[in-house]
């Protein structure tokens, strides 16, 4: 395979995970967060409510935002590709230690993470 068609395969192949990634994180979050809370009456109520579920749901935007910005960079000349798989494989592996270290490694982002860091460190040496 062509070293061009590599590096558009692992750039798409990240933007895949983390598209995935974000629907999970905001399905998973509305299902076993945000409704447990709710039902329990443990979840404030009013401004603040709006605010958590806000919150929540742009780290998930972001993420679709970084997808594009593969997908569109794969695209793009050699330093724009490159800069991007810097920005976004820099950016996922800092989530990736943070929530594993947060988690001790059992949240499942941890390892969504640390493929689509993998993949476009792929992506940049291929």
């Amino acid at each position: 395979m062509h070293a061009a068609m590599i590096v558009k395969a692992l750039s798409i192949a990240g933007a895949v995970m983390l598209v995935g990634l974000a629907a999970v994180h905001s399905i998973l979050g509305e299902h076993r967060i945000f409704r447990p809370l709710t039902e329990s009456g443990a979840m404030p109520t009013g401004f603040r409510v709006r605010y958590v579920h806000g919150c929540w749901h742009l780290a998930s935007i972001a993420w679709l935002g970084l997808a594009g910005a593969l997908i569109g960079s794969t695209f793009a000349g050699t330093g724009a590709n490159a800069l991007v798989l810097a920005a976004v494989g820099t950016a996922s592996l800092v989530h990736c230690v943070i929530i594993g270290g947060l988690s001790g490694g059992r949240h499942f982002g941890t390892w969504g993470f640390l493929i689509v860091a993998l993949l476009c460190a792929g992506a940049a040496l291929g």
